[in-house]
């Protein structure tokens, strides 16, 4: 019962999703604007010193927000490691590669990530790492196709 009724709630967000646009408002469902089968995921390592932990727990808790509403996103992730040296992960879900790439040349991502610098550069033990993995499988979406390779990511 409770894995149906899970699968109703996805087919209702996908519905959701689907007929309303970022600003709310409504829109004929086409195929130019369903959406698409695929997905990517984007995971940013941090390394945080353990005293600052929880000040930089603190800044993903009053984040802007402004991801959220971005054509494409499903999702944000904060992960906190549970071995001493482990980074922490900033997991995001995107609908496909060229959404997240709308995503980090918008005007939402330089004001949503103008506070990133809150913290001192003490606070980091070393460089973050910005992965990007194209999801080729994922069990809570049989119907997810492969996202089309696209080769190496590079931010510039």
């Amino acid at each position: 019962m409770q894995v149906v009724q899970w699968q109703i709630a996805a087919l209702r967000e996908e519905f959701i999703y689907d007929f309303f646009k970022g600003d709310g408002s409504a829109e004929p469902i086409t195929s130019g604007n369903r959406r698409r089968n695929e997905m990517i995921t984007v995971a940013n390592r941090i390394f945080v010193a353990s005293e600052y932990a929880e000040q930089f727990e603190e800044a993903f808790r009053k984040r802007a927000g402004l991801v959220d509403g971005m054509p494409g996103f499903i999702s944000n992730q904060v992960l906190r490691p549970v071995n001493p040296g482990d980074p922490y992960i900033v997991l995001t879900l995107w609908n496909s590669r060229d959404d997240f790439n709308a995503w980090i040349r918008s005007d939402a991502f330089m004001q949503g990530h103008a506070k990133s610098g809150s913290l001192p550069k003490e606070a980091y033990t070393e460089a973050n790492k910005l992965e990007l993995h194209e999801v080729i499988q994922d069990s809570s979406r049989p119907d997810l196709a492969p996202e089309p390779s696209q080769g190496p990511f590079k931010m510039h």
